[in-house]
């Protein structure tokens, strides 16, 4: 019954356009992937954005993050990414400054290491991500989706971000 379910969501989602490759089968036995990719296209649909998720016209994006980490102060050819799938976002630290950006209060130092090993990266991943969800910045990414550097979860994290600080901009500031 309950893959019977899942199954005729699945199909009101395929028939507003949005292409999963999800079974019933994989969100009954509780796919984590699986998902998080049917929760995030139902996010992006409830935003309006009802184009398929692809690595196409990524340049904005990638512009406005390589500009809000240089306004922030590290102007270094090497903190620059262009691409989704750029090695230097494996350790969080790019993420971190952009992060930083918009938040310079949020980011502890101290809980962030250098990120050269595996159990660094992953350990900057988790707090990453616990950082941006306490800042409720509703981003559905796994821990190994950043430290593998997946562009399609990493571009849908950065979008998010872009999203959340255009929402930030437009909010009116209290005194």
């Amino acid at each position: 019954k309950m893959v019977e379910m899942c199954n005729e969501a699945l199909d009101v989602a395929s028939s507003l356009r949005m292409n999963l490759n999800v079974g019933g089968v994989d969100l009954v036995d509780g796919d984590l992937r699986s998902t998080l990719a049917f929760l995030t296209h139902l996010a992006r649909y409830s935003r309006g954005e009802r184009q398929n998720i692809t690595l196409r016209r990524t340049t904005p994006v990638i512009q406005w993050a390589n500009h809000q980490v240089a306004e922030r102060g590290k102007k270094q050819t090497h903190n620059m990414i262009h691409s989704f799938k750029d090695h230097i976002l494996r350790n969080s630290q790019y993420v971190f400054q952009l992060l930083s950006s918009f938040y310079p209060k949020a980011v502890n130092l101290n809980f962030i290491s250098p990120g050269h090993s595996d159990e660094e990266a992953r350990a900057n991943a988790k707090y990453l991500l616990t950082l941006m969800w306490s800042l409720d910045i509703p981003v559905c990414i796994l821990v190994d989706d950043i430290v593998n550097v997946r562009p399609n979860p990493m571009k849908s994290m950065i979008e998010t971000m872009h999203a959340h600080y255009s929402l930030l901009c437009s909010r009116p500031r209290l005194l």
